[in-house]
């Protein structure tokens, strides 16, 4: 999961009007869950919801903030 959040925080560094941004987000707040590390997923979670807050992203993600893990 530690190399996923590597990944994915790419996507931002290459282009910061890229498409993929919020899947980006969504994702690194998952790896951040997996690793048991809650308040750095909601963190990234309430970053996509107020970026992106139309996105299918931030429906998830709404519902994983939520979601005790």
């Amino acid at each position: 999961y530690k190399k996923a959040i590597v990944q994915y925080s790419k996507v931002q560094e290459a282009s910061t009007k890229s498409t993929r941004i919020p899947a980006s987000l969504y994702r690194i707040g998952l790896s951040f869950q997996n690793l048991n590390m809650q308040k750095e997923a909601k963190g990234f979670f309430s970053e996509l919801i107020e970026r992106y807050p139309k996105s299918a992203e931030a429906k998830k993600a709404r519902k994983s903030k939520k979601e005790p893990h």
